[in-house]
């Protein structure tokens, strides 16, 4: 009799769906089985649940997938004994039919699949926005080439085919590879959940390049701390059709200000937006800032800088409440066009798959995101060891680590000029003996 398995496909889980693995010939198949368990009644060397009365649907679940380990093991016997090798979909669908009589067995999609997942997969709301962008693209794609892809079509004439069409649309090099990783994530997913067993190819790559991103050193970040947000800056700077509209020059003074302390408080703790943006229940007499990242769920301290100590002592301790991220990119570059942090700055990026060159003043260029590379790349100027900074950052390796930062030839060469090994500690006597 053939060898029928089942795993469940998520044995960290309370709950997992179960996959059935068996073998034709010398090709492995995994399948779901439509039958799902709760993964601490499942007993590994048995491949059932234990039937316990704390687990009701336990004796039905065993005789369902007894029923199910008969059908399959006929159904690859069949096709042992023609010799063939069936396509994983096509023996899906057998067995789909087979044990499921009455439902509709279509098989999904590639993009039909991501539809689905993305509706029920646990991720942060920047991740799902990249997800839902990535999904957007792949559909438009389909759509102007007028085809369908399914999971035995992604390969490298699909991977090359999807990377000429990006760049058809002058999309960025970055933003074409964070497309390319959201689609094997879900390519992977797929697996996971038993729709393919398939492999992508090594050549598909997710592909990147160094972004020209920039950073506010010490004397920006202090330019931008002692600006003087007032009603006489803004009726300089501003045009008096907004701020004559009523209540708009109190909204403005008060929206800039909470900004400029938010940005400087991640420039300082080189926080991620999601986590300086949200911080709360910090005072002025605290020596230390704890937060649990957004995205990672790790726990980091870090101590609390004096400038934010002064912030918090202006503002009473009470935070600047979180605004979007759009939002606050707006208000950043006005607020750094009027501290004059007017550095012209030379931006190349991949578009298309030609690289572009730009010139820009550095107020044009700063985001949210700003804040959080400042920070590292502050501290390592200021003689902080890599290792130290990455506990705040979460960088995993130092040589991300010094991609991410921005240090020019010349800021390195300054900072090591401080260290003990380029001083002339020893005096060497060179009179004779």
């Amino acid at each position: 009799m053939p060898e029928i398995h089942f795993y469940p496909s998520h044995y960290k889980r309370a709950k997992s769906s179960i996959n059935i693995v068996f073998h034709i010939e010398k090709q492995q198949y995994k399948i779901p089985s439509g039958e799902s368990c709760l993964v601490k009644y499942w007993i590994p060397k048995k491949q059932r649940v234990k039937e316990c009365s704390e687990y009701s649907d336990s004796y039905t679940l065993n005789r369902r997938l007894n029923f199910i380990q008969d059908t399959c093991a006929e159904v690859v016997r069949d096709f042992s004994l023609k010799m063939t090798i069936p396509t994983l979909r096509e023996i899906s669908l057998i067995i789909e039919a087979k044990i499921k009589p009455n439902a509709k067995t279509t098989a999904l999609t590639f993009s039909e699949f991501i539809k689905d997942h993305i509706k029920k997969v646990n991720v942060s709301p920047n991740t799902m926005k990249r997800y839902v962008t990535t999904l957007a693209k792949l559909e438009a794609y389909q759509a102007e080439l007028n085809l369908k892809v399914n999971f035995s079509d992604v390969d490298m004439i699909f991977y090359n085919s999807f990377l000429r069409w990006m760049n058809s649309k002058k999309y960025s090099l970055n933003y074409t590879g964070d497309s390319i990783k959201n689609l094997k994530a879900f390519f992977k997913a797929a697996n996971d959940e038993g729709l393919h067993n398939l492999t992508l190819p090594d050549k598909f790559k997710v592909i990147s390049e160094d972004s020209d991103s920039i950073y506010l050193n010490k004397d920006e970040l202090q330019r931008l701390y002692d600006l003087e947000i007032n009603e006489d800056l803004l009726l300089d700077n501003v045009p008096l059709k907004i701020l004559n509209v009523k209540g708009n020059m109190e909204r403005m003074l008060k929206s800039l200000r909470d900004c400029r302390d938010r940005f400087l408080i991640g420039s300082y703790t080189a926080m991620r937006f999601s986590d300086y943006a949200f911080l709360s229940g910090v005072k002025s007499t605290d020596r230390m800032i704890s937060r649990t990242s957004q995205k990672t769920g790790v726990r980091t301290v870090i101590p609390m800088h004096p400038t934010i100590k002064e912030i918090l002592k202006a503002r009473e301790n009470k935070l600047p409440p979180p605004v979007s991220n759009q939002k606050m990119n707006d208000q950043l570059k006005l607020l750094c066009k009027l501290a004059k942090i007017n550095e012209v700055v030379e931006i190349t990026i991949t578009k298309g798959g030609k690289k572009e060159r730009s010139i820009k003043k550095k107020w044009e260029l700063v985001t949210t995101h700003t804040a959080r590379r400042s920070g590292a790349t502050n501290m390592y100027l200021s003689g902080i060891d890599s290792i130290s900074i990455m506990a705040f950052t979460g960088h995993k390796t130092v040589k991300n680590f010094m991609k991410y930062i921005r240090v020019s030839q010349q800021e390195n060469a300054d900072r090591l000029q401080e260290h003990p090994y380029f001083k002339n500690e020893r005096t060497v006597n060179n009179g004779s003996s």
